[in-house]
């Protein structure tokens, strides 16, 4: 195990030294998506999913405490692999992560049954990382090894799944991609449910105009917002075999 004390004194050092400009950041992220795990009996739709990896890019601002995560217009694609892409990453809207490390977003556009808007989306970021003493270089820069657990929501038996991800304490920022923060350092890469986020390009400057805090109607948890699709989906069919 590393030594906590000794992050955060290394992650105060820089913090301090990077000056008020530094606070800003734009950090590009591509998908790369493991070929054996595109589970479709659709050759030439998981031929195409395939394509994909490696040429879908998601960015992440940073305005000092807070975040906002976002696809590079993927998700509203008509491309249906592209989409299907996308969302291995259990990515639904852009991701708005506030200063206390709690992230907001909205309602799939792609489930048509919720109104485009309509839910407000809450999750927590998770708090028990495990760090290790195990390390790396990412693009020259030194990067340590923290794993965790996650439930896929969107699973018919919510399973869980481990996430591994690499984060730079030199960049003294605690976000990451998608839902995925809360460490000591900028997460640079990362991967689960075979599918891998890798940074490969870090600006320290930022478009404030990017960052859009998402409004919804009505606010809920993840698990409550699962739930609703599932029983939304579930009377739907029960509806249908009724006019059988």
């Amino acid at each position: 195990m590393i030594n906590k004390l000794l992050f955060i004194l290394t992650l105060f050092t820089f913090v301090n030294a990077f000056g008020q400009d530094s606070r800003k950041m734009t950090v590009t992220y591509k998908l790369f998506i493991e070929e054996d795990a595109i589970n479709l009996k659709n050759d030439d739709l998981r031929n195409a999913i395939s394509l994909e990896s490696g040429n879908l890019i998601f960015k992440l601002f940073v305005n000092d405490s807070i975040s906002y995560f976002i696809d590079n217009n993927g998700i509203s694609s008509e491309n249906l692999s592209t989409k299907l892409a996308i969302l291995k990453t259990k990515y639904i809207t852009p991701i708005y992560c506030k200063a206390d490390k709690s992230f907001l977003f909205n309602n799939s556009p792609n489930f048509r049954f919720f109104n485009t808007n309509e839910f407000l989306i809450t999750q927590k970021s998770k708090s028990n990382w495990v760090i290790t003493d195990e390390s790396k270089m990412i693009d020259q820069n030194l990067c340590y090894k923290a794993t965790v657990t996650d439930i896929d929501y969107g699973a018919r038996d919510k399973n869980e799944y481990k996430i591994t991800a690499w984060f730079c304490p030199k960049i003294p920022f605690s976000f990451g991609p998608v839902y995925y923060g809360n460490l000591p350092g900028l997460i640079l890469e990362i991967s689960y449910l075979d599918i891998k986020l890798m940074a490969t390009k870090i600006e320290y400057r930022l478009d404030e105009k990017k960052i859009i805090k998402p409004e919804g109607q009505k606010l809920l948890t993840i698990s409550e917002y699962y739930s609703k699709m599932s029983n939304t989906i579930n009377g739907l069919m029960n509806e249908i075999q009724n006019h059988r």
